[in-house]
């Protein structure tokens, strides 16, 4: 990855991270759990909480994004491109996407 695009996507990430933070609620604690163990670099743990998450909420435009983030940093940009295309399909207007 060229410095350019590390450069591009830690500032996506961090617009996203400030989306999904404000979008947080009571009512979503494993979503916000799973974006505890993003930040924390437990990226292996927080994608299996978010494939579980999504297993019950697979529209939610919030795991999909966070997903696709943890699968690009562990360098699966296919698997993450994936996950933004559903993102998009899931919710056209979702900013951080």
């Amino acid at each position: 990855m060229s410095a350019t695009i590390a450069t591009s996507a830690v500032q996506s990430f961090a617009k996203a991270e400030q989306a999904l933070q404000a979008g947080f609620g009571p009512h979503q604690p494993r979503l916000h759990e799973a974006a505890i163990l993003f930040e924390q670099g437990r990226l292996e743990t927080a994608i299996r909480q978010l494939r579980a998450y999504l297993n019950t909420h697979p529209a939610d435009p919030d795991a999909l994004y966070l997903l696709a983030e943890a699968e690009m940093r562990q360098g699966q940009s296919g698997a993450a491109e994936r996950m933004l295309a559903e993102c998009v399909r899931a919710a056209p207007d979702f900013a951080a996407a």
